[in-house]
């Protein structure tokens, strides 16, 4: 996440595809993470062959703890795809 935990996406899902005629192919989702600090990092293991020349991250919820901004805000430093 960023600067701020209520502002962190917590419910996503990444998608992969090899052409811009393509499907999207989900590759992961994750429902209702949590994070403890700003800035942190988590790490998230994927059981995946293929490789894709585009990937799209799509943020469906925010935790919004103080609702400060009721929702419209989104506080991301990166995310990373690793081959391991």
């Amino acid at each position: 996440n960023g600067d701020s935990t209520a502002a962190a996406c917590n419910t996503w899902k990444i998608f992969g595809r090899k052409n811009e005629s393509d499907e999207w192919v989900m590759l992961d989702s994750q429902d209702s993470v949590e994070w403890s600090t700003a800035a942190q990092s988590l790490t998230f293991t994927l059981s995946n062959v293929n490789a894709y020349n585009a990937y799209m991250f799509q943020c469906s919820a925010v935790v919004n703890i103080d609702d400060t901004y009721y929702g419209g805000q989104l506080d991301m430093a990166e995310w990373k795809l690793i081959l391991a």
